[in-house]
Formats: C-alpha cells, structure tokens, sequence
C-alpha cells in the first residue's frame, strides 16, 4: 500500500496518464486529420489508394514512435534522479546498519551477555555433572568428569572457546565446579577430545595429577596447582596448529 499510495505509486500513475492522453491525442488528431483525404480515395483506384493508406500509416506510426522518445527524453531524467536518490538513501542505510550492529559498548556487552545466557542453558546440565574446568585461561574451556562408579578414564562433558568457554567459566563458578588455569593441557583435551568422548589415553597422567588434586581440595582447602606434562603428541597452540613449546 505504502508503495501504491505514496510518491513513487503517483509519479508512474501520472506517467500513465500522459502516455495515454499524448498517445491517444496525436492518434485521435491524425485519425481525424486523415479521414478527408481517405474519402477522397474512394474515387481513386485500388493500388493508388493502397499506397496512398500505407503512406498514411508509416506517418502515424512515425509520429507515434516520435511521442514515445518524448515520453522516453522526460521519464529519462527523472528515472537517473529516483536511483540516485535510492543509492543514496541504500549507503544511508548500510552506515545506520552498521552503526546499531557497532551499537554502544554497553550494548556490545549487553548482547554478549544474552548469547552467554544461552549458551549457559545448553551446558547447565552437563557442567553439573563436571568434577573441574581447565582453562586457557581466556580462550579455552573444557569440563571433565571423573565418576568412578561409572568412568573408565574421564569424560569431557563440555567445551567451548571465545564466548562459549566464558560461558562454561561462570557456571562452573555458580556450581561450585574448580575452575583451574592449564593452558596446555586446556589446549591439548579442546584440540584431541569431542564432548561426551573420553580424553585420549596420552593425556591420561596430566589429567590424573589434576583430578587427584581436586579431590583434594575438596577435601581440605589450600596449596598451589600441581605442575602437569602434557606429552609433544597434543601440543598445540590457540590456532590448533601443533606446537613444541609448552603455552
């Protein structure tokens, strides 16, 4: 309706209107002007009079082709000035787009904040059921669990990198789950292990040392991490590409 009613929808409806008022006044004005000499015809022979008529309609379609171009030379212009316009008003658009995705830093860290939330409802149930979080600290988060009764070797229950392992990080703190900085052995578990998979058997040592360590600590407070190898084979850095150095 907004396109039909507005100026754009009067503009072609004028157009309209002076295609069929141009187009029907010159043909109404060269039928009537050709009507006297086409009774004079009549009294001619046939061929005469057929050219005669041909003539006749070559000079009305020339003359109905010439009120096109001038139909064509005015629509033309004003055709050139309404894209302008809608390339202007498109960039216009674009730049105010790109100014509510920018959006302010509060709301940057709103938004943020809200995909965290989801996120979080995904992996509430899973990271409840972790005995500890390793981390990056930043980049990187992977929930382990270790349940004797029911685990061979541990479990990674969930991970996640960027906002999701924020997002692991601040649940683990609401359920009381350690969260513990080992950045390459974080690295080596994201990189080796998908959830609900257990870790691969190289990592088996490191791991051990840190979950001896929780169950510690969960028994008496205190002390400081227990320092882990974690073996060349699972290596990588932040990019997953393997790595010699420790990180």
């Amino acid at each position: 309706l907004k396109r039909i009613f507005g100026p754009t929808g009067w503009i072609e409806l004028g157009k309209s209107l002076l295609k069929v008022v141009l187009l029907g006044g010159v043909g109404g004005w060269m039928l009537w002007s050709m009507t006297g000499s086409s009774l004079g015809l009549m009294a001619t022979d046939l061929d005469a009079a057929a050219g005669a008529l041909g003539g006749q309609f070559i000079f009305l379609m020339f003359v109905m082709a010439a009120g096109l171009l001038l139909i064509a030379g005015v629509d033309l212009p004003i055709q050139m000035i309404r894209h302008f316009q809608q390339l202007r008003m498109s960039k216009q658009e674009v730049r105010d787009e790109h100014k509510e995705d920018e959006g302010s830093p509060e709301q940057k860290g709103a938004q943020r904040q809200r995909q965290r939330e989801i996120v979080k409802g995904g992996f509430r149930k899973s990271v409840g059921t972790a005995h500890v979080v390793l981390t990056n600290p930043t980049h990187f988060s992977v929930a382990l669990r270790y349940d004797s009764g029911k685990d061979q070797v541990p479990v990674v229950v969930a991970k996640g990198r960027g906002q999701t392992a924020l997002a692991i990080r601040e649940l683990a703190a609401e359920m009381q789950v350690p969260v513990l900085e080992y950045p390459s052995l974080a690295r080596a578990v994201y990189f080796t292990s998908r959830e609900g998979q257990e870790v691969r058997d190289d990592l088996y040592q490191a791991i051990a040392v840190v979950l001896a360590f929780v169950f510690g600590v969960n028994q008496q407070a205190g002390g400081g991490l227990p320092p882990v190898t974690v073996p060349d084979t699972a290596l990588f850095d932040e990019n997953g590409q393997k790595t010699a150095a420790a990180g």
